[in-house]
This record gives structure tokens, sequence and C-alpha cells, in this order.
């Protein structure tokens, strides 16, 4: 694992083989890492989940000019 120049990356784009999906994450948002979950957790918990179907669209901020 090498960490991210996050002041030279817009938005990062990961693609699932399991959901054939790509999820776009803005890495200036989050600290060192990011998990996004691709199935609900079974116990209902919302709080500190990442659902991956809120990152199918690419992040406004990442769109504006430089």
């Amino acid at each position: 694992m090498r960490p991210l120049e996050k002041h030279d990356v817009d938005v990062v784009c990961v693609y699932c083989p399991d959901t054939k999906a790509c999820y776009y994450v803005d890495p200036k948002t989050f600290a060192r890492s990011v998990t996004l979950r691709v199935t609900p957790t079974r116990n209902r918990q919302e709080r500190y989940i990442l659902l991956a179907n809120a990152f199918r669209r690419v992040p406004d901020s990442s769109c504006r000019d430089r």
C-alpha cells in the first residue's frame, strides 16, 4: 500500500467486479482510507456506514475548474 497524493487527484474511480459498477470517491473528503459497503448491514446499522450506491456519481467538487 502506498499513500495517495490527494492534491494531485480530483477523484478516484473504483470498479467492483461483483456489482459490475464504478464508484467515485473524492480522496480529499477522507483521512487515510475508505470502505464502501455494497450490501446493507444485517443489524440495520446506518451510522458510520458508507453504502456504495451513494458513490455512483462523480462528486460535484471534483468537476470545478482549477
